[in-house]
């Protein structure tokens, strides 16, 4: 039985999700602060980390970091009430499996560590559509307001990814690096089918590339 870890400092939210994660059928332990989380990973390692973005002692993406260093292949899914789009660029280069923004629909969670525990992506995207304050703190190289509805999440990654690449004329290496990634990560992300293959919110010259 897959045996995953609810790392939450909120002790409503984290019983509510071990409830739900063992009624799909895991074995849940719980912790809420990173160092709870760090003891009990070395005390028994579980298959899955649900881990939240804000932790009394740490950050999520500073302790998804740790964890990735002493447990490579250790699958981690962020979970958070503030989304951002620097978070989530940061969590996808750390090598979280998943980035979910509370609430999160139950069947969506139970979907996301299902397909981590897996190995594999969360196919179906994320639990909700969201929108972020794009400012000169969080919107990246020369990031243009969202038009229309609020995207989710996935499509708001990838939305990004694209402009980066548009902003640096196709030249994914310099891409990678304004992002912060491998180019070998930035090659999966674009050929795994979690991209939209053409985002709305990319420029119109890159759009025509790619007709």
């Amino acid at each position: 039985m897959p045996r995953i870890l609810v790392a939450d400092d909120d002790r409503t939210s984290r019983e509510l999700t071990a409830e739900l994660l063992q009624n799909a059928g895991h074995t849940v332990s719980q912790a809420s602060s990173a160092r709870e989380t760090i003891a009990r990973c070395k005390a028994s390692l579980p298959d899955l980390v649900l881990l939240d973005l804000i932790l009394p002692d740490r950050t999520g993406i500073d302790l998804l970091g740790e964890l990735k260093a002493l447990w490579p292949g250790l699958p981690v899914i962020i979970v958070t009430g503030y989304p951002e789009i620097r978070s989530v660029v940061e969590a996808m280069r750390r090598g979280a499996a998943e980035y979910l923004v509370k609430p999160v629909d139950p069947d969506a969670l139970v979907r996301a560590c299902d397909a981590a525990l897996a190995g594999g992506p969360h196919l179906p995207g994320p639990s909700r559509a969201v929108t972020f304050p794009l400012t000169e703190e969080t919107q990246g190289p020369a990031w243009p307001p969202p038009l229309g509805a609020p995207k989710p999440l996935r499509e708001v990654v990838a939305a990004y990814i694209d402009h980066v690449i548009a902003a640096t004329h196709g030249n994914k290496a310099r891409a990678a690096r304004l992002l912060g990634i491998s180019r070998e990560t930035l090659r999966a992300r674009l050929t795994k089918g979690s991209r939209p293959a053409c985002s709305p919110w990319a420029p119109a010259q890159a759009r025509a590339r790619r007709a």
